[in-house]
């Protein structure tokens, strides 16, 4: 899979972070017929397959994890993506939201001692993927959402960032391609995340103003882009809705390179209609074959 700017493809890829059970089977049946009963691994490669994605992802961590990525270097020829934690979220959701802000106040050292403790678990788990086969580790800490960071730039420049940066020099230095994912609105970190050196960045949220036109002016010979299309938001509207967010994406993200076509949420969930799924695969199909061009 092509992801560095340098070269175009010869189609937009596709990507999510995870494909829950129920989803695979759901799909299976439509695109199949019968009712899969079969493992979860077997499961997730049949419907990733069956689909055209060109990443398997794979919870690092996870029991058996190893085996799962093995199985999809063996017998795939999917970009093997690992996921683990940052520093943030974890340290966060562990101390509870309320407390982690009253510590930022009172004990800063406190949370600096959190966020580094977690960021020294996830680069281990990382060092692990790694040596297990993967070509990928992406990076997930929400840091953000719809109304913009959690904690101010200032605070991640100073308590984050500098933990994540070494992260990111351990993955690159293992030989793997480092991504990074956030949801909500990242545009006043966006350099940041740029600057660390983080070869891929997920989510792009449309609806918390992460425009994607905008990024690839901005940044498109620096980082691959991935994401875009909430089909999750989509999920109430008719199935054209989601082909034109599909069209959309790749005209804005595609032209040159450097652009993974995915949901913003990276997860293909149980609940969205079957109906969407196979009209994204259709508008990606139709839409995605380089020489791609802007529209207008």
């Amino acid at each position: 899979m092509a992801i560095r700017r340098e070269r175009e493809p010869d189609r937009v890829p596709w990507g999510e972070l995870g494909i829950e059970a129920g989803a695979a089977r759901n799909l299976l049946s439509e695109m199949k017929g019968g009712k899969p009963d079969r493992l979860s691994i077997e499961l997730e490669m049949e419907a990733i397959d069956a689909l055209g994605m060109d990443i398997a992802p794979v919870n690092a961590g996870a029991p058996g994890f190893e085996d799962r990525v093995r199985r999809y270097r063996l017998e795939t020829d999917a970009f093997v993506l690992c996921v683990v934690g940052g520093g943030f979220y974890e340290c966060m959701s562990g101390m509870g939201f309320d407390r982690f802000m009253l510590g930022l106040r009172l004990d800063r050292p406190a949370i600096q001692e959190g966020i580094a403790a977690a960021i020294a678990r996830n680069t281990s788990a990382a060092l692990e993927a790694v040596d297990s086969g993967a070509h990928g580790i992406l990076i997930g800490d929400d840091i953000a959402y719809s109304g913009g960071t959690y904690l101010s730039p200032r605070d991640l420049r100073v308590l984050l960032f500098p933990r994540l940066g070494e992260m990111v020099t351990a993955i690159k230095h293992a030989g793997c391609v480092p991504f990074f994912h956030s949801d909500g609105d990242l545009n006043a970190v966006f350099e940041d995340l740029v600057s660390l050196g983080f070869e891929v960045i997920h989510s792009l949220e449309p609806s918390a103003g992460m425009d994607l036109r905008s990024l690839k002016r901005a940044y498109g010979e620096r980082v691959c882009l991935m994401g875009n299309v909430e089909v999750e938001r989509l999920a109430v509207s008719p199935a054209g809705e989601v082909e034109d967010a599909v069209r959309e994406a790749i005209s804005a993200g595609a032209p040159g390179g450097g652009f993974i076509l995915s949901s913003s949420s990276g997860v293909v969930r149980t609940a969205l209609p079957i109906a969407h799924i196979l009209a994204f695969r259709k508008a990606l199909v139709e839409y995605g074959r380089y020489h791609v061009r802007p529209a207008g």
